[in-house]
């Protein structure tokens, strides 16, 4: 007779679990972020660059961070150039992660050169082109 009553839980437990299982969950559709505010025709390009550059000098690492940075941001403005050339309407910075570092000889191998860089990850909202209907 127990035997009834534990099957019975069972199979009821069992019934609310995949009935939890089939209900969609309301974040699933839901975009955050930069794609939240897509609008028809638009995209999100995501992309991500990094520099390495020599430091001759241990005085000259924090120069040599900033010019590495600088270049990163050099190149995030080129990335949004060659979009306007060639697919893009409009273009315009979405999100933007900047990061930088200093590796000096005593975490490198013996005898190499202390280095400093930068990278970034970023997206791009770009406005698609409208399509000319001529094949390229």
């Amino acid at each position: 007779m127990t035997r009834k009553p534990l099957a019975l839980a069972l199979l009821v437990a069992l019934a609310a679990t995949e009935a939890m299982a089939q209900t969609p969950s309301p974040y699933a559709s839901r975009r955050v972020g930069p794609a939240a505010e897509l609008k028809e025709g638009e995209i999100l390009v995501q992309a991500r660059r990094s520099v390495t550059l020599p430091v001759e000098r241990l005085e000259d690492a924090g120069t040599r961070q900033d010019d590495a940075v600088r270049m990163i941001y050099r190149m995030i403005d080129r990335d949004c150039g060659l979009l306007l050339e060639t697919i893009a309407e409009t273009c315009e910075l979405a999100s933007l992660s900047v990061t930088s570092s200093y590796a000096d000889r005593t975490t490198m191998r013996i005898g190499a050169q202390p280095t400093t860089g930068a990278s970034a990850n970023f997206a791009m909202k770009v406005r698609l082109k409208a399509a000319t209907g001529s094949a390229r």
